[in-house]
């Protein structure tokens, strides 16, 4: 009857956990945020600066886009998260998806060059856009984000559209995180763009 019962439990969290997440994902969409000040745009030296400032290093380079890395045993901000690796990626063809071939193929790659000592639980990845306006068809690209995360693994991916030199656009909360990875992940980042506003 124990055994029934705690089987019984683990379905049902399981089982909503996915509807947690449309729940975050639906949420956000519904605060609808705008676009943040920043000081420091993607093409700029400073922000070059600010991925060496915050560990990143050069990973791979395509004619679509250039990849960064950082390697965390635990991630920053938050507490009981387990070996992590962080991709900030610079998008050169303005149509990449954030599911494109090779793309993935591109990360896969970088993955298996990287020497751990501890198994890689979580992935985190920032994908910067630029236009010189927002229009709604971009929106509705950058609501397309991967935001899954259970117990201590996630795999999150959040696009990022910088607007002229001066404005960056991500979905985000107003408050309430979908998890501790997203926060992290929306905060680095805060840091890299020197955003006006702050976590």
């Amino acid at each position: 009857m124990l055994i029934g019962l705690s089987i019984a439990l683990i379905w049902a969290r399981q089982a909503m956990i996915p509807i947690q997440m449309y729940l975050h994902y639906y949420r956000m969409i519904d605060e609808d945020l705008p676009p943040f000040q920043i000081q420091t745009p993607i093409q700029s030296k400073g922000f070059q600066d600010n991925l060496v400032k915050y560990k990143f290093q050069f990973a791979f380079e395509s004619d679509a886009f250039t990849i960064y890395v950082r390697q965390d045993d635990k991630l920053p901000w938050v507490v009981r998260t387990q070996a992590s690796l962080i991709f900030v990626v610079i998008a050169k063809d303005q149509t990449l998806s954030i599911t494109d071939e090779h793309l993935e193929q591109a990360i896969i790659k970088v993955k298996t060059s990287i020497k751990t000592k501890k198994e890689i639980q979580n992935e985190l990845t920032l994908i910067f856009y630029q236009t010189k306006q927002m229009t709604a068809n971009l929106k509705e690209k950058m609501h397309q984000i991967i935001n899954f995360a259970l117990q201590n693994r996630a795999i999150i991916t959040i696009p990022c559209l910088q607007v002229d030199e001066q404005n960056m656009y991500a979905l985000r909360p107003k408050k309430l995180f979908p998890n501790k990875f997203y926060y992290v992940a929306i905060k680095l980042l805060y840091y890299l763009t020197d955003a006006n506003e702050m976590l």
